[in-house]
């Protein structure tokens, strides 16, 4: 097979194929330009698994220019990634954010940054649920960790006769549960990986957010 074929399916095409939206002929004409291009089917089977099996380990080892696709094929499709944050060697960077998040960079004042990179170490994120509004502090500490904070809008906390509380989820595994006191939580040395950030008080999801750290 071909490596690159200009041939090459758009996401158009692929999210029909994927849909089963095209008549026997349309499919098998789709099928063999799929079949010319390795690099395409190398890629559609990864695609693939993640957005219509919902398989957490294709979506781990998706790379980020297959996601930020597979994102803009089926946006609505909540268990794919809401944000990417990638840990470069001086700064964090924003690869990518869903519709709804505000990000935010905050720099040292002027005053303080002779001698300080002009890079961000700190990433703000914020989006605004039905009921809540949060905010996540991205805070570089190491090479490949790094510092969330967590705060969520007080009124709904002084609405709340009990603190909500906060699960960091990473392969269907539940890492950290913690309660919001005062509205807010640390979690600390958060490494590379995919994971969940999720609000909730007893079974009430009030927030959900799909990060992915690199």
């Amino acid at each position: 097979m071909e490596r690159h074929s200009r041939k090459c399916l758009n996401d158009n095409e692929l999210g029909a194929y994927m849909e089963g939206r095209l008549s026997e002929v349309e499919k098998d004409s789709l099928e063999k330009r799929l079949f010319a291009c390795r690099q395409c089917w190398e890629d559609f089977v990864m695609m693939k698994q993640a957005i219509m099996h919902n398989d957490e380990e294709a979506e781990n080892e998706l790379p980020p220019h297959l996601m930020q696709r597979a994102i803009h094929m089926y946006p609505e499709k909540t268990s794919l990634i809401d944000i990417i944050v990638g840990i470069v060697k001086d700064s964090i960077q924003i690869s990518h954010y869903a519709e709804g998040f505000q990000i935010f960079t905050p720099l040292p004042a002027g005053g303080l940054r002779r001698g300080i990179s002009g890079n961000p170490s700190m990433v703000v994120i914020k989006k605004s649920f039905d009921n809540i509004d949060v905010e996540l502090d991205i805070e570089k500490t190491g090479s490949e960790i790094c510092n969330i904070r967590i705060a969520v809008d007080e009124g709904m906390q002084k609405a709340s006769v009990k603190p909500l509380r906060v699960e960091l989820i990473s392969n269907g595994r539940e890492l950290v549960s913690t309660l919001l006191e005062q509205g807010e939580t640390f979690l600390e040395d958060v490494g590379v990986g995919q994971y969940k950030i999720k609000i909730h008080k007893n079974g009430q999801i009030f927030g959900e957010i799909a990060l992915k750290i690199d």
